[in-house]
């Protein structure tokens, strides 16, 4: 390999009453064809030699393959206090987000909830609150932007949701709160959801 040379243009200057001296002041004119062209020499140079050693090929494979992963949008991601990893992320056939859980960070994923599969409504998830255990998780949908929000619990172990809907609730609000033991949570309701009505998010409760 032929290293790329270039003649260096020394500069003094003085920074904050130290004397400084650039011997190559002349490569920070990125504007000039000559310094332009040395660049794309040191990449060539750079390139030719990573090009030689067998395990950057499988670094680059590796970068690929996070790269691929990365391609599905991942949001709302949350952990519960046993480090178990709930999220969602984008299917991009779908045009929808399905829900995602992982045991701890280096778990495999698995997916717990697809809304193709349903027939309501429930489309779009707008909340998520596991509980302490990671046995459930309160999933919240709102496919109008209201106030109102529905939120179902999801049972992991049983594989399905549970039967109790809860309604007139906005996770802005505090959302749900679970209960040390797991058994249940409690959560703000709110009596009149409609914008309309005189007593609109008044005399709500927990």
């Amino acid at each position: 390999m032929i290293y790329p040379n270039i003649n260096g243009e020394i500069k003094h200057e003085i920074k904050f009453g130290v004397k400084v001296t650039d011997d190559f002041y002349n490569l920070n004119d990125i504007e000039n064809e000559k310094i332009k062209e040395w660049f794309k020499l040191q990449d060539s140079l750079a390139e030719a030699y990573f090009d030689t050693i067998e395990s950057m090929q499988k670094y680059l494979e590796r970068f690929k393959q996070l790269q691929n992963i990365t391609q599905s949008k991942v949001s709302m991601i949350t952990v519960n206090e046993t480090g178990n990893y709930f999220y969602l992320k984008k299917d991009d056939s779908l045009g929808m987000e399905k829900l995602f859980y992982k045991q701890k960070l280096d778990a495999e994923e698995k997916e717990l909830f697809d809304p193709n599969h349903y027939a309501s409504g429930d489309k779009e998830i707008s909340y998520l609150k596991p509980s302490f255990d990671g046995k459930k998780i309160a999933i919240g949908f709102n496919e109008n932007n209201d106030f109102s929000s529905k939120i179902k619990i999801y049972d992991l172990e049983a594989g399905k949701f549970l039967n109790d809907e809860i309604t007139n609730i906005n996770p802005d609000f505090g959302g749900i709160e679970w209960l040390p033991d797991n058994s249940g949570f409690i959560y703000l309701y709110f009596p009149e959801v409609d914008t309309s009505k005189p007593d609109f998010k008044k005399n709500r409760f927990p």
